[in-house]
């Protein structure tokens, strides 16, 4: 319509109308070539009513699947529960026994009951994932493969947003300081709890991966508060005792992180079941003691050497008593601060014969 109304001195005059025109064309063509297809893949309307009737039970049989599994998992927690001991008599006449008894079935409840809270959360998020996609339907394919997003800050986006952005990030390698940002920002706005798991653990690697140890060991801990029973509380305490290992200063400074450590490693040895971790942090553990030890001994040295042999024998007796089974060779290690002491005490004169062969050498 539009070639007819134009006439042809004009085309030959204006050579930015011509390209225009030609541009035009393509265009008209690409766009009648998807119509095209798009026609000839949907069915006709005589078709397309038996489609609308088989989607429906589609989604009703997502639904009854859905219900099934929370009645299975509802099921299998009821066989799996069995009856807690002395349920039915009051606490104040139970033994201190019994109370342990009673406080050991709860808490294999309430790790059950986490558990099953997970797995719920997680199938959850799968459906809702599957739901987004097919809204999507053919206009993901059209999507060019970038960050969502991109110029605008994190601040402003909303929650889905920022899933969408996090999603992007899985698949495509980014900065660290943005993934950080963008972890924050999750924790802060999801509402999805198996999603706020999943971004603090992430957080807390990230945080080790880019050397900042003092967040990545609160991040740590903050995990193996909130997710006690969780599958992944083991490796949390391991890394949290790791960051905390790494913290703690040389001999000569101030040893609370070392007692930290000590403390965490102790509270891990009760929990642990892989062997890797546990030989590893029994090795660390001993670093620790050690570590002590060195730090006893370079006070002992401070007072020695300023004659204070009181506070020296405090401190030589402080040693027997605190690094028993800790120390390899304790006696004997004793015994040599002991000889320093006493020759710090009563120190042996030379002769003039030795001073002067030494002055002569």
């Amino acid at each position: 319509m539009c070639k007819k109304n134009i006439k042809k001195g004009f085309f030959v005059n204006n050579k930015k109308y011509l390209l225009y025109l030609v541009i035009m064309g393509i265009f008209c063509t690409f766009c009648n070539s998807v119509t095209a297809t798009s026609t000839a893949t949907q069915p006709t309307s005589q078709e397309s009513t038996p489609t609308k009737n088989t989607t429906l039970p589609k989604k009703e049989n997502s639904n009854k699947a859905k219900k099934n599994s929370s009645s299975a998992v509802a099921s299998n927690s009821q066989k799996n529960s069995t009856k807690c001991p002395h349920e039915d008599t009051p606490i104040a006449l139970l033994n201190p026994t019994e109370l342990e008894e009673v406080l050991t079935c709860a808490q294999t409840k309430k790790a059950e009951l986490d558990n099953q809270v997970e797995k719920l959360e997680q199938l959850i998020e799968k459906a809702e994932k599957i739901e987004k996609k097919q809204k999507a339907g053919l206009f993901g394919f059209f999507k060019s493969d970038r960050c969502p997003y991109p110029t605008t800050p994190l601040k402003k986006l909303n929650a889905d947003q920022l899933e969408e952005v996090y999603a992007y990030t899985q698949t495509h390698k980014m900065d660290n300081a943005f993934i950080i940002d963008l972890l924050e920002r999750l924790i802060a706005t999801s509402n999805n709890h198996a999603g706020v798991k999943q971004y603090k653990l992430q957080l807390a690697d990230t945080h080790y991966l880019v050397h900042h140890i003092e967040q990545a060991a609160a991040c740590y801990e903050d995990f193996a508060v909130l997710y006690p029973g969780s599958n992944e509380s083991e490796y949390v305490l391991y890394k949290a005792i790791v960051c905390m290992f790494e913290l703690s200063l040389d001999a000569d400074r101030d040893q609370s992180n070392t007692k930290k450590t000590i403390v965490l490693i102790q509270e891990f040895l009760k929990r642990a079941k892989k062997a890797d971790l546990i030989q590893e942090s029994r090795a660390m553990l001993q670093k620790c003691y050690d570590r002590l030890y060195d730090h006893e001994v370079y006070v002992f040295n401070f007072y020695r050497k300023k004659k204070n042999f009181t506070a020296a024998q405090l401190r030589i007796d402080f040693i027997k008593k605190t690094f028993v089974d800790m120390v390899i060779d304790l006696d004997k290690k004793v015994a040599d601060l002991q000889v320093q002491l006493e020759l710090a005490k009563h120190p042996v004169k030379r002769s003039k014969k030795l001073t002067i062969k030494r002055y002569l050498a």
